[in-house]
């Protein structure tokens, strides 16, 4: 047994904090092709920590150790469990084993790296048959709530949550560059019955989730993005707000990006607000419009935002005294779309304006490019497939209806005719491949994308 001096485990420290005061067995560490585990105790205060997983634990007896892990440690004078705040200083009995329980023996350099090893772990565990009194660092000792986690968790740690549903309201405030990540498909659910799903923070991923807002009203929203942060990415996710899919403060918001993402607000799926840098590639934006006297968009505000390869679908049944539209540009900033469907459908009475987008900012500017449009108004209100009231709407090599624009357009090689427009209403409302030439560019990835998310 190696005689450790106790300024290579005050070396630790800082580490064992950061693992939320628990040693825990490190998978991946090999000699010899074998895992390693450690086992840790100060003579001089009876404290004892391992470093193994309960299917280690019947290796490891009286005959290697001294200790038997395998029984009651409290009848053998020995106190086994979570590392206090502080360690005392002095010197520690450090033994390390292989799989086999075949003692290794390290130098205090290898030591040193081998407790960095194990120790310096920023991941965390969340399951339904978790426990918040538990580590937290492994799947069999992961914790039940997300909330446990981010309190536990430090900048830039990865919380995994296990499938199930989490009725939580998520505040990464104060914990930049942490991720949040399912494990399968959307299978992971993080569903609060009242206010946001989750409020995010400078630096955060949120992967592989289902986050759904159910509270009807405005605090009912997936993702809220706060004043000043910057960084965040939305990956693989599936979002949903009673009110707002995603919602963006208009202060100092920068750089947020979201891949391959679905968005439903039953107001608007995603307000940008004055946020700049913002990307959303592979994604889909439907904004049902539930809310009577509301206005319903897939997407509104200002900022810089660009757009590639999105679906964005506007439906609404209810009368209100307001608009309905597919992408709104309100605010000064700088939109652009490319390789993108907006299909908008309205039945309701007593609307003002329903439109596929809208520039009404003096600053406001939009390039669209490659991108198809169809607005179905059988209700009341003007209709429009582009609206510029204000601003600069430019449009090129993209297909709608010449006949509902309204303002100052600049095109080029865009339109289609009356009689084309009538293949499209049977490709957007039938989901039936277009088969006019001129409607060749619409995708058939598109066309199926409108009919997998329409119900």
């Amino acid at each position: 047994m190696k005689k450790i001096l106790a300024f290579i485990i005050l070396l630790t420290l800082s580490i064992l904090a950061l693992a939320a005061n628990e040693l825990y067995y490190a998978g991946g560490s090999s000699d010899s092709g074998n895992e390693r585990c450690a086992v840790i105790r100060q003579p001089s205060t009876r404290y004892l920590w391992d470093t193994v997983e309960s299917e280690f634990q019947g290796a490891i007896t009286d005959a290697n150790c001294g200790i038997d892990l395998t029984e009651d440690s409290y009848t053998k004078g020995w106190y086994v469990g979570d590392a206090p705040a502080s360690l005392p200083t002095g010197d520690y009995d450090i033994i390390i084993y292989d799989s086999n329980a075949t003692l290794l023996d390290y130098n205090d350099t290898q030591l040193a790296a081998f407790l960095l090893s194990i120790f310096d772990s920023h991941t965390w565990y969340v399951a339904k048959d978790g426990s918040d009194s538990a580590g937290g660092h492994t799947r069999s000792s992961a914790l039940l709530t997300i909330g446990q986690a981010v309190t536990n968790a430090v900048a830039g740690d990865t919380i995994i949550i296990y499938p199930g549903g989490y009725a939580e309201n998520v505040v990464l405030t104060g914990k930049p560059g942490t991720i949040l990540e399912g494990t399968s498909g959307y299978s992971s659910k993080i569903v609060p019955a009242t206010g946001y799903g989750v409020t995010t923070e400078t630096g955060c991923t949120l992967r592989n989730l289902s986050i759904e807002a159910l509270e009807a009203t405005a605090n009912g929203r997936g993702i809220y993005i706060g004043n000043n942060e910057t960084d965040i990415r939305v990956e693989n996710c599936h979002i949903y707000g009673a009110y707002d899919g995603i919602a963006m403060s208009n202060t100092g918001v920068q750089r947020i990006t979201t891949l391959n993402t679905t968005i439903i607000g039953q107001f608007d799926a995603v307000n940008i607000s004055a946020a700049r840098q913002v990307l959303f590639d592979n994604c889909i934006f439907l904004a049902n419009g539930t809310y009577t006297d509301e206005s319903s968009r897939s997407v509104i505000g200002g900022g810089t935002a660009n757009f590639l390869n999105c679906t964005f679908r506007t439906v609404r049944a209810q009368n209100t005294n307001d608009e309905i539209g597919g992408l709104w540009v309100g605010l000064a900033g700088e939109w652009v779309l490319q390789n993108c469907s907006v299909y908008v459908s309205q039945t309701g009475t007593n609307i003002s304006d329903v439109y596929g987008i809208k520039t009404s900012h003096s600053d406001a500017r939009c390039a669209v490019d490659n991108c198809v449009f169809y607005v179905n108004n059988t209700g009341g209100g003007s209709t429009y497939d582009l609206y510029n009231s204000s601003g600069t709407l430019k449009i090129t090599s993209s297909l709608y209806n010449t006949t509902a624009v309204s303002g100052t357009i600049t095109q080029g090689g865009s339109g289609w005719a009356a009689a084309v427009n009538a293949e499209a209403d049977t490709a957007f409302t039938d989901y039936a491949p277009a088969t006019a030439a001129a409607l060749a560019d619409v995708n058939d990835v598109i066309v199926e994308k409108i009919k997998k998310y329409s119900n």
